[in-house]
């Protein structure tokens, strides 16, 4: 990893090196945005072809074989949401670029030296935010990491399918089918799906979070104006809250206790706890499997997490949209498919103990941020 950040800044020219380097501990890094807009770093669209390969090999250096794939099937769907978006020229952000959607608008950031025992970096734009951060010489850290998909099934021919998070989703659904009576009504917290993720780009996980306005996820410094000229375009309100729709229970949901929410997994049976392990594998397989365990506390094959929860929203039926939430002490995931008529997918995974690398860290945006 430190070998492939070296070799993409040595492509760089000093005026990029400039803007991709930011110390190791930046206050800024632990801010993320996974909404089409200009940001901090340096785009694919402004390096030479070397130097772009050099950073989707950095890329490749924090995902596993298939989490790449992944990551790189969200970049190509651009081209298709452009399309089927009736081919938009705004970019919020970098006025005058001609495309709204554009596999080369992700920027890439280093922190610190890959050349130190502590550095990290951060690959971010539609859709696709993958972090990576060294602490001692090891990874210690690979989230915040999301994944958006639109559309999450894609027109295709005959048999072939593209969708790319079917298991994701798929899975989820057998599991709340399974669930018995009781299990359900504890699992179950709302008929309808929240709008979104419920933690979307926070910079620490946050147990009453709540949807924002479409406008306050993106860059702060890129102008608002530009923000809501783009969302009207797409025919979103960009001042209204997210969660406004969403109803009482969603509230309830938030505002309960994280260690009480859903039904714990070690509850279920077999066949239950069996697709249990199988959701969280999909999450966890995205990274090398060298550091997994490190990372997450959990590899898949081994006994799921003592207090891991699942919660859920909405409706398992096509076309009707849906949330669930995998939580544990350690591991935050949601999934939330409500967008473009449920054909929009948002998903997270989170580390409360070591998003953005490390307890030190998030004890100084704590003392930074103590509301």
């Amino acid at each position: 990893m430190a070998e492939e950040a070296s070799a993409l800044l040595s492509a760089l020219t000093a005026q990029q090196r400039a803007r991709i380097c930011a110390p190791a501990n930046d206050r800024v890094g632990r801010h993320w945005y996974f909404t089409p807009a200009e940001r901090d770093g340096v785009a694919l669209a402004d390096l030479s072809p070397r130097a772009q390969q050099n950073a989707l090999r950095l890329l490749r250096s924090g995902l596993s074989e298939a989490g790449f794939a992944l990551a790189t099937y969200i970049l190509g769907l651009e081209n298709l949401l452009a399309c089927e978006e009736g081919w938009m020229e705004q970019y919020p952000g970098r006025p005058g670029h001609g495309r709204s959607r554009d596999p080369q608008l992700y920027f890439v950031k280093i922190f610190g030296d890959p050349a130190d025992e502590t550095w990290g970096w951060q690959f971010a734009g539609h859709h696709l935010v993958a972090h990576a951060f060294v602490e001692d010489g090891r990874v210690a850290s690979l989230t915040p990491h999301f994944i958006g998909v639109n559309p999450a099934a894609a027109p295709s021919i005959g048999r072939n399918q593209f969708r790319p998070l079917a298991g994701e989703e798929q899975i989820a659904i057998e599991l709340v089918a399974g669930l018995n009576g009781a299990q359900r009504q504890r699992a179950v917290f709302s008929s309808v799906a929240p709008s979104d993720i419920l933690q979307q780009n926070r910079p620490l996980v946050d147990d009453a979070a709540l949807p924002s306005a479409p406008a306050d996820i993106y860059p702060a410094d890129v102008p608002r104006e530009e923000v809501v000229g783009f969302l009207a375009g797409l025919g979103i309100d960009a001042e209204a809250a997210d969660a406004a729709p969403d109803g009482p229970e969603i509230a309830a949901y938030a505002a309960t206790d994280a260690g009480a929410r859903g039904v714990r997994v070690a509850e279920l049976d077999p066949a239950g706890r069996e697709l249990a392990s199988e959701l969280l594998a999909h999450y966890v397989e995205r990274f090398p499997e060298d550091v997994r365990h490190a990372v997450f506390g959990w590899e898949p094959g081994e006994p799921l997490p003592a207090d891991l929860r699942f919660a859920w929203a909405g409706s398992p039926q096509q076309g009707s949209g849906r949330y669930y939430c995998l939580d544990s002490a350690n591991l935050t995931i949601e999934f939330d498919n409500t967008q473009n008529r449920a054909n929009h997918i948002h998903s997270a995974l989170r580390s409360r103990r070591s998003d953005f690398a490390s307890d030190i860290l998030r004890a100084h945006y704590l003392a930074e941020h103590p509301n």
